[in-house]
C-alpha cells in the first residue's frame, strides 16, 4: 500500500464521523511513528519486527526477512495484538512513563505472585513490594526480650526494623541516624518470626549480649 492510498483509507474511515470537510485535513503522514511508538511500548515484537515495521531491514536479518514472504503478515498479527492491549486498557498510550512504570510493575509482581501460589499449593492474595522481598531474605530474627529491653523503629516503606540506641541524638544501633522514613514500633506489635531485623543492629545486639 502506498502512502496516498493509505492517506484515502483513512478519510474514508474517519468521514462518518468526522464530516468530509474535517477530514480533508487528515493524513497517513504520522500513522508510521505512532504505530512504532505503540510497539516500542510493549514487548510484543522485537527490535528488529520494529525495523521491518519502519520499512528497514538490519542486515543480520536482510537475508532471512528477504526470502519470508510472510514476513509483514506475521507483524501485522503483533501490531494487532498492540492494538488489542490498548482496547482492553493494557496499554495506556497516552499515559506517562511514570504511570506505565508502575502499571507494569503490578502486573510482574501479581504474575510473580500467582506462580508462587501455584507452586506452594496455596493462592496468596497480598502481593509484596519489591523492597520487601528484598529486605525479608536472610534477616536474622529479632532480638526481643523484656518488653523495656528495646526500643524499635521501623522503616515505613520496606519494614525493615532497627534498635534505637540513642533516643537524644536519634542514633540507631547500627550506627545510622533515625529518619523522618522511620516509625516507632512496640515489641508487642511485631512478629519475631517475619520481621525484617537490621542486620547490622543484630550483630550489635549478639555483641552487648555476649
Amino acid at each position: 500500500m502506498t502512502t496516498a492510498e493509505a492517506s484515502l483509507f483513512l478519510k474514508q474511515f474517519l468521514e462518518p464521523a468526522l464530516g468530509q470537510e474535517a477530514v480533508a485535513q487528515f493524513s497517513s503522514h504520522s500513522c508510521k511513528t505512532t504505530v512504532l511508538t505503540w510497539c516500542g511500548m510493549t514487548d510484543v515484537s522485537t527490535r528488529e519486527e520494529r525495523t521491518m515495521l519502519g520499512h528497514h531491514i538490519e542486515a543480520s536479518t536482510k537475508s532471512a526477512t528477504t526470502y519470508n514472504k510472510d514476513a509483514q503478515f506475521l507483524l501485522q498479527v503483533k501490531v494487532a495484538k498492540v492494538l488489542q492491549m490498548i482496547v482492553e486498557d493494557e496499554l495506556d498510550p497516552d499515559a506517562s512513563r511514570a504511570s506505565r512504570l508502575s502499571k507494569m510493575l503490578r502486573s510482574e509482581l501479581q504474575e510473580d505472585a500467582h506462580e508462587e501460589s501455584q507452586e506452594s499449593g496455596f493462592e496468596d492474595t497480598k502481593v509484596a513490594s519489591i523492597h520487601s522481598k528484598l529486605h525479608l531474605a536472610d534477616r536474622p530474627g529479632m532480638p526481643i526480650g523484656e518488653p523495656d529491653e528495646y526500643t524499635f523503629v521501623a522503616h515505613k516503606l520496606t519494614g525493615t526494623v532497627h534498635v534505637l540506641q540513642d533516643e537524644e541524638t536519634d542514633r540507631l544501633a547500627c550506627g545510622r541516624v533515625k529518619i523522618i522514613n522511620m516509625k516507632s514500633v512496640e515489641p508487642k506489635a511485631i512478629d519475631a518470626a517475619t520481621a525484617p531485623f537490621c542486620i547490622q543492629c543484630n550483630a550489635v545486639v549478639k555483641r552487648t549480649q555476649s
